[in-house]
């Protein structure tokens, strides 16, 4: 395969606003191999780009599996789209922030030549010798490799063993693709010197932990007071999600406060569910943002569900070229507000979103709550 088939056979088109894309042509579906549909575009078909698949920002769920069949609707809804009218674009699926790199091309070759030749393998007859030698070492090196568990320092032996099967695959590779032999001494040391790097850097980090842990002190009612009052005006909107593995539906639970801690107002919201947790609470923030700018308001900070998902947000990390258009999305809406903040959100499953989240599975329609004690 040539630098140019397999840069066509591996692009995709990122959905924005659909107007560009064409349902029965283009490559846009992730999940299958040639991201088209597996359902014959029918003789008297009405719909012909992506747009008309999609209504009020969403997909069209009656349209969607009323002209698709088999596989092809899951697989549409969880496409996620653009609720800011970008235009849609593509991306390369062999990198992880979907742009097409020298390096990553030629990843992608050697993965399918060495794919092609392991097919090889497995086609060619082996003799009963050479079977029976095979099946006796891989026993033996098994059961010595078990047996290290129980020893001292075990698992460091098994530590290192993995690091001299790396180095002795990527000679191979070396020596496939390249041409480029290397002494067997010389592959053993290489991964002995890395496996002490990486386990004396352990070691290091272990100790500067400990030294650095202090157990936190316990706050008192004043202190928490305080705590409150010192907190930053402006909204504070939690977020939940539960799944439904047999629905295979999302359940969206957001709740603001305002300054005091009070909860406000909360929305139950149900989706279809991605196959990707990630994508699932970058939805949930999206449509947090949604509310809080229909809601007008001016200071709002943002509880993101995940670590990972803050670092995207905020820029500190690349953006998962899978979810990349939902990050677009919330870093556009952020700019709506005067300030607009992002934390990672303290985890309490007895908190009122998750609740709301889990009762959002059994709703059809989208449900408000305001809190009637409270006014703001």
């Amino acid at each position: 395969m040539s630098a140019k088939e397999d840069l066509q056979w591996r692009i995709r088109t990122r959905i924005a606003n659909g107007c560009s894309t064409r349902i029965w042509e283009d490559q846009r579906i992730p999940n299958q191999s040639q991201g088209k549909p597996i359902t014959a575009k029918p003789a008297d078909c009405q719909v012909h780009k992506v747009a008309d698949l999609i209504e009020d920002y969403r997909w069209n769920r009656n349209l969607i599996f009323k002209t698709f069949n088999e596989k092809d609707p899951e697989n549409i809804l969880k496409i996620p789209i653009s609720i800011t009218g970008r235009e849609d674009n593509t991306f390369w699926m062999r990198n992880q922030n979907g742009e097409y790199t020298v390096q990553s091309g030629y990843k992608s070759i050697m993965a399918k030549k060495e794919q092609e030749g392991s097919e090889r393998m497995q086609g060619a007859e082996t003799s009963c010798n050479q079977r029976l030698i095979l099946t006796r070492n891989i026993t033996t090196w098994w059961t010595a490799l078990s047996e290290a568990k129980h020893r001292v320092q075990g698992m460091e032996h098994i530590a290192l063993t993995t690091y001299i099967l790396w180095q002795i695959w990527k000679c191979r590779n070396n020596r496939e693709f390249n041409n480029k032999v290397q002494e067997p001494m010389q592959v053993i040391n290489k991964a002995w010197n890395a496996w002490m790097e990486f386990n004396n850097g352990v070691k290091e980090a272990r100790k500067c932990s400990i030294s650095k842990t202090t157990v936190p002190p316990q706050m008192n009612g004043q202190e928490v007071r305080q705590n409150l009052e010192n907190r930053p005006r402006g909204m504070h909107i939690r977020i939940a999600t539960s799944w439904n593995k047999e629905t295979k539906f999302i359940g969206y639970g957001i709740i603001a406060a305002n300054s005091r801690g009070q909860d406000v107002i909360g929305w139950k919201m149900r989706e279809r569910a991605s196959e990707s947790q990630l994508q699932q609470r970058a939805e949930g923030v999206k449509w947090a943002l949604i509310k809080a700018a229909e809601q007008r308001w001016r200071l709002v900070c943002i509880e993101v569900p995940g670590k990972d998902l803050l670092q995207q947000i905020q820029g500190s990390k690349t953006a998962n070229m899978w979810i990349a258009t939902l990050i677009n999305d919330i870093r556009e809406l952020s700019t709506m507000f005067y300030k607009c903040s992002f934390c990672l959100e303290k985890y309490n499953r007895n908190d009122l979103s998750c609740l709301f989240s889990a009762q959002a599975l059994s709703n059809y329609h989208d449900l408000e709550w305001v809190n009637p004690n409270l006014l703001y």
